[in-house]
């Protein structure tokens, strides 16, 4: 993060404000805090201060063009999720996750589909590794920071997520057998034999879906005109 008075952080879990006191430092903070105790706390900082829950409070609202998080292990999925949804309201997103979320994220390939949703809306890039000792209480697991720098648009129509939804339900199987479960046309003779989802790039796989999805909203067009025609 560069120093850009221009430019406004929102902090998700600031905890006792070690990290916003820096942040302070380098452009304005509006920071969103669940905890009550910690509180009365922040507010000797010069910050905006909010008090609310990060995976329901309407960020809509706010006006900020960066993120920074050091987020609780047990939402990383559902508030990378939700940020993942609102991603038109920011340019960077920067968190500290646990290690093995980092490594999966950073992957060409994604194991669930919480990872592909992530994976094919931002461009990721790993920073550094963050080892458990540097923390009091120690946790169980290292950490890693990485950062998420927003893809516009509409990254894939709601018919291909769904599509990667049921694929991820049928993961163990050979990816050929799942696509022909769901009528779904097969790549070039080869491509994926014998792969199951998770041994295929994430952003070929979701490209070659909509491809598909294109292809066949072409051909229920075509055939609704010489439907009407007849």
């Amino acid at each position: 993060l560069e120093p850009v008075q221009e430019k406004t952080i929102l902090e998700i879990g600031p905890g006792k404000g070690f990290l916003t006191e820096d942040l302070c430092q380098l452009c304005p903070v509006v920071a969103l805090e669940k905890d009550d105790s910690l509180i009365p706390e922040l507010q000797r900082l010069p910050i905006t201060l909010l008090h609310g829950d990060a995976l329901d409070f309407p960020l809509e609202t706010l006006s900020f063009q960066e993120i920074v998080s050091n987020i609780p292990y047990h939402i990383t999925k559902p508030l990378l999720l939700r940020l993942e949804k609102y991603r038109h309201l920011y340019t960077k997103l920067v968190v500290m996750v646990q290690k093995e979320v980092a490594d999966k994220l950073i992957s060409p390939f994604a194991h669930t589909f919480f990872v592909s949703r992530i994976q094919a809306s931002f461009d990721i890039t790993y920073h550094f590794f963050v080892p458990r000792r540097v923390f009091a209480p120690k946790p169980r697991v290292d950490s890693a920071v990485i950062s998420l720098l927003p893809l516009r648009g509409e990254i894939a129509p709601e018919t291909v997520w769904n599509w990667m939804h049921q694929l991820y339900q049928k993961k163990r199987k050979c990816l050929t057998t799942s696509l022909r479960s769901l009528e779904i046309p097969l790549p070039a003779p080869h491509l994926w034999e014998k792969k199951r989802i998770d041994g295929v790039p994430t952003r070929d796989l979701i490209s070659y879906l909509t491809s598909c999805f294109v292809q066949k909203n072409k051909k229920e067009k075509s055939a609704t005109r010489y439907t009407h025609f007849e």
